[in-house]
């Protein structure tokens, strides 16, 4: 078994020790995902790459899950965790600075680019819970790549699931992506 897979099962069941060596294992990992997720963001975000993983931590470790089955399961979730606080975070200052409940146009950009902006993120979330509904492993795929800042080939590793296969579906994921910015012009 996986020292990964292994200290999230003792963990599981209470051994302390294991968590903090689990913890010391992944992240750094933890913090290259949070790295790749702030580089989507804004220049001048005010959350940190530490910020993110110290965050992400404690809602894995507060979350209600019955477990982790595996290395890919975790980062995946600590991707998706990620991703949510960065949601939170747009929400809250898209809240404070205009109010709350603004809809926004979506640009063709945002499906290739850089998300600079609020109300940006905010129609990201949207579109990938939207495209989660009809295919949820190219959902997981794209966000593991552009939130959680993964290669291609490490989202194969994760998934134990063919290069190819991670290609195609990022690649149906971005066209999805297109296509709803488009027919929402």
């Amino acid at each position: 078994m996986e020292p990964i897979t292994e200290l999230l099962r003792r963990s599981r069941e209470g051994d302390q020790d294991a968590g903090q060596q689990l913890a010391s294992l992944v992240y750094s990992q933890l913090h290259r995902i949070a790295e790749g997720c702030l580089r989507t963001e804004r220049s001048e975000h005010t959350l940190t790459a530490t910020a993110l993983v110290n965050e992400a931590w404690l809602r894995l470790a507060g979350s209600n899950q019955p477990g982790f089955q595996d290395r890919g399961h975790f980062f995946a979730l600590a991707a998706r965790k990620m991703r949510q606080i960065l949601v939170d975070y747009a929400r809250q200052r898209g809240a404070a600075k205009r109010g709350s409940g603004k809809q926004v146009p979506l640009t063709d950009s945002i499906a290739l680019a850089a998300m600079d902006d609020t109300e940006t993120v905010l129609a990201m979330n949207t579109l990938l819970d939207q495209l989660e509904k009809g295919n949820p492993k190219r959902a997981r795929f794209f966000e593991l790549r552009f939130f959680g800042g993964m290669t291609p080939e490490e989202i194969a590793e994760v998934d134990k699931t063919s290069l190819s296969t991670v290609y195609r579906e990022l690649r149906l994921a971005q066209v999805w992506l297109y296509q709803q910015i488009r027919e929402s012009r």
